[in-house]
């Protein structure tokens, strides 16, 4: 999968790309980098690309020429291919950035990424140029650069040979709409807290069975609004699997993960109520 950054500031690209992950991926030729300094485009001797907005208001504007002469040129490489390319604007007004959207970018080759900064961009080059606006969430940051480098971690997770353990990206937060359980490494007892028996235990049916479900019990105590859309997959054999998992918790297993027994006979009580 290709990247194309259009950006003011690409040096902040280049330094994270040269992360070891993603430099990695590049070397063994699973992605492919392309940074152009959208000043490349500017018609003064002060390589200055934006201007004031019309009507009054804060920060300066991309102007429309510098951004069209820039996506010209980018549309006459022999390797731009349209049907393969989606374009995006990095916006605090585009549609938020979730897992499920990332799969839905795993079927384009090219993503070609144009970050802000300052006031935006003139309307004009979103009208003319953009397929979508995406946005990390309801937040402003200064630019685009660090939703473009958040995009492209998490895509490039999914590509094959990136990670070095496939099962990473299964195992990840939000694959299946849930967050991870708890995670634990050694000392296996620290202070009062000892790893749950069952991580320890080397049967990977029942450690599988006790992440999925505390995956469950986790999403439900953090992100109530993504267990309310995972809710519909416990029924039947789910739920009374669920429901005996949630009643066999250890009062160890329960404190080590964060959570309280109230917890549990509040989730309890939630989930009979399906």
């Amino acid at each position: 999968m290709k990247f194309t950054y259009l950006t003011l500031f690409p040096e902040l690209i280049q330094n994270y790309l040269s992360d070891a992950l993603l430099k990695k991926a590049e070397d063994k030729k699973l992605l492919q980098f392309n940074v152009v300094n959208l000043r490349k485009y500017s018609d003064n001797k002060y390589n200055s690309v934006d201007d004031t907005a019309y009507g009054g208001g804060d920060g300066m504007l991309l102007r429309p020429d510098i951004a069209d002469a820039c996506f010209n040129e980018l549309y006459k490489s022999p390797e731009y291919k349209p049907e393969s390319t989606l374009r995006i604007y990095l916006s605090p007004q585009g549609e938020k950035l979730d897992q499920a959207m990332l799969h839905k970018f795993l079927k384009y080759d090219h993503l070609v990424l144009l970050s802000g900064r300052y006031g935006g961009i003139d309307q004009r080059v979103i009208n003319h140029h953009i397929d979508m606006e995406l946005s990390l969430g309801d937040f402003v940051l200064s630019g685009g650069e660090l939703a473009s480098l958040a995009l492209t971690e998490s895509l490039s997770r999914f590509i094959p040979g990136v990670l070095g353990h496939n099962q990473s990206v299964i195992a990840d937060s939000f694959h299946n709409g849930l967050l991870e359980a708890p995670q634990f490494t050694k000392p296996a007892t620290w202070g009062a807290e000892k790893v749950p028996d069952v991580l320890l235990s080397g049967h990977h049916e029942k450690i599988a069975s006790w992440k999925h479900h505390m995956g469950i019990l986790i999403t439900w105590k953090k992100r109530r609004d993504l267990f309310l859309l995972a809710q519909k997959e416990l029924v039947g054999t789910t739920l009374k699997n669920h429901l005996k998992f949630l009643s066999e918790l250890t009062n160890e297993e329960i404190e080590s993960s964060g959570l309280t027994r109230e917890d549990v006979a509040h989730h309890m009580n939630e989930v009979k109520s399906l």
